[in-house]
C-alpha cells in the first residue's frame, strides 16, 4: 500500500533524527556539564547550552514532522493511485480515534490523526492487557499498605 511506504519514509527520516539529536545533545551537554565544572565555562553559559540544545532539538522535530507529515502524508513514495489506502477503511474506526478489525493481525496501529500508535481494540490481548494493568492499579496500593 501507498500509505505504508508513506509511513516507512516518515518513520526512517524519524528515527535517523532521534539518534542525531540524541547523540549531538548528550555529546553537547556532556561537554559543557565537564568545561563547567573544571571552571572554563560558567554554570550560567552551561544552562544556556542546554536550554540552546533542547530548542534546537524542539525546532528540529517540528521541521521533520511538518516536512513528513501525519504518518507520512505528505510523501510522495510513488506508486499508483490506485494502491491508495481502501474507503472501507473507515468502518474499523470509532469516532475516528477507536481502531478495532478482526481481520487485521496487528495489535499496535498508527494513529488515525496525530502522532504515534493505538491498539487494535479487536485483539483478544489488548483486553487481556487492559485487565493485567487494571488490576495491578487497583491492587498495588492494597499490596504497599499490606507492607507498611
Amino acid at each position: 500500500m501507498r500509505s505504508a511506504r508513506w509511513y516507512a519514509a516518515m518513520a526512517r527520516a524519524w528515527s535517523v533524527y532521534v539518534l542525531v539529536v540524541g547523540v549531538a545533545v548528550t555529546a553537547g551537554i556532556g561537554m559543557t556539564v565537564q568545561l563547567g565544572t573544571i571552571g572554563v565555562l560558567d554554570l550560567g553559559t552551561v544552562g544556556l547550552a542546554g536550554t540552546f540544545a533542547g530548542m534546537l532539538a524542539l525546532v528540529g522535530g517540528i521541521v521533520v514532522v511538518l516536512f513528513y507529515g501525519q504518518n507520512g502524508s505528505r510523501v510522495d513514495a510513488g506508486g499508483a493511485d490506485d494502491e491508495t489506502m481502501p474507503w472501507d477503511e473507515d468502518r474499523y474506526w470509532y469516532g475516528g480515534v477507536i481502531y478495532a478489525n478482526r481481520d487485521d493481525p496487528a495489535v499496535w496501529v498508527p494513529k488515525r490523526f496525530g502522532v504515534g500508535w493505538t491498539v487494535n481494540m479487536a485483539r483478544p490481548v489488548v483486553w487481556v492487557g487492559a485487565v493485567i494493568l487494571l488490576l495491578v492499579v487497583i491492587g498495588l496500593p492494597f499490596a504497599l499498605s499490606a507492607l507498611l
